[in-house]
Formats: C-alpha cells, structure tokens, sequence
C-alpha cells in the first residue's frame, strides 16, 4: 500500500470516528468540540504541535476511552469544520 493511500484511508477513518462522536453527543456536539479544541489549541501552542499530535498527547493522558475520541473528534474539527446545516 502506498503512503498516499495509507494518509487517505486514515483521514476517511478519522471522519468516521467524528461521525460516530457526533451521533453519540447529539445536541452536546458543538459545545464539547468547542470545549476539547479550545483545550487542543492549547496544547498545540505550548508545545508546537499540530492537531492530531496534540490530540494524541491529550489522550495518552485520560484513561477514558470515549473521552480519546472525542479528542480525537475535535482536532479533525480543527482541521476540517464540520459543515453546520442552516
């Protein structure tokens, strides 16, 4: 497999696992997304990371899965917003 297609099937699972997050929250989606990116935006200044390192370091922190993908969720929002229906 190539590098190319590796990059492209890890990015259709990572808007998966946003999908997924975004079922489970419901109505609690943007405000958690907001929650966790600010915190992300953080993290990502104090130690020169981009969005998905950052979501990493977070969740080797917290031993709560569900937590480690919404994390995961909201760098993936950082990087690519979710459009917002009108």
């Amino acid at each position: 497999m190539s590098k190319q297609q590796d990059v492209i099937e890890m990015t259709a699972k990572l808007y998966k696992i946003r999908d997924s997050v975004r079922s489970l929250l419901g109505s609690q989606f943007q405000s958690r997304m907001k929650e966790y990116g600010d915190l992300l935006t953080t993290v990502m200044k104090e130690r020169q990371l981009d969005a998905i390192a950052a979501a990493t370091f977070l969740g080797n922190a917290v031993e709560n899965p569900f937590l480690q993908i919404q994390i995961l969720s909201a760098a993936v929002e950082l990087v690519e917003p979710s459009e917002v229906p009108a």
